[in-house]
């Protein structure tokens, strides 16, 4: 089992989420996710996936009574 702090491949991070590359990689250019180059390759953590899960949390609205 990984840490929040290891650095895991953005394929892992997909994997182990239920997200694909592609929805990572679009959070982290709308700035919701870090993700590091290292090489050829990009790299984030399970801690980072988690903050951003919570960046894209949608609070309820109270329903309104008629």
């Amino acid at each position: 089992m990984t840490q929040d702090g290891d650095i895991i491949t953005l394929k892992d991070a997909a994997q182990h989420f239920g997200f694909s590359v592609y929805t990572l990689r679009t959070e982290a250019d709308n700035q919701r996710l870090t993700i590091y180059k290292i090489g050829r390759r990009y790299y984030t953590t399970p801690g980072d996936v988690k903050e951003m899960i919570q960046l894209c949390r949608v609070e309820q609205k109270a329903r309104a009574f008629t």
